[in-house]
């Protein structure tokens, strides 16, 4: 049996003010228009469910934020709407990676190449020398992996990431989506 609109909010309402009875109806209720929803953007059933699931997840954990107005599916879709974005940047990501990878392994550089490397390597150590230490121990922390949390490091990271973007005129956000 479907669960209209009104029910739906009802029992959204019901498990933000904390009765878990209602927890199942309102996933029965999501799962098929999330589901539909994740797999047509992403167009892989496999990752539409995985996405599915970390958006019902995440619909979840803020459901005690609901204000009783706001339709709880176009809600859940607006999360996994972040949610299917986040996961294509990712795939796309991992992507470029193992392509410039594979072609980096199949290829010997070409003396051409070499050189463009040594140059982009020139530039980088130009660049770094217009960081400040602080930007400069943040990437190197973003680099080895010691990355701190919290606002100082997210604001230094960032500083440092623009000027770097800024010396190397990629500003444009297609080299950085």
């Amino acid at each position: 049996m479907a669960t209209t609109p009104i029910a739906l909010r009802g029992l959204v309402v019901a498990l933000a003010q904390g009765d878990r009875t209602a927890l199942d109806s309102v996933y029965r209720a999501l799962w098929p228009p999330i589901l539909q929803f994740c797999t047509s953007i992403l167009r892989d059933p496999t990752d539409g469910e995985d996405v599915a699931q970390q958006t019902l997840l995440k619909f979840m954990d803020q459901v005690q934020n609901y204000d009783g107005e706001t339709d709880p599916v176009q809600g859940a879709k607006a999360i996994a709407y972040w949610q299917c974005k986040s996961h294509l940047r990712k795939s796309w990501r991992l992507a470029s990676r193992s392509r410039a990878t594979s072609s980096s392994d199949h290829q010997p550089a070409t003396q051409q190449q070499e050189l463009e490397q040594k140059e982009q390597y020139q530039r980088l150590q130009g660049a770094l020398t217009q960081l400040t230490n602080t930007e400069r121990s943040a990437i190197q922390q973003l680099l080895t992996g010691n990355s701190p949390t919290g606002q100082t490091f997210r604001k230094q990271k960032q500083r440092a990431i623009t000027r770097l973007r800024h010396w190397f005129g990629l500003i444009d956000q297609e080299h950085f989506p």
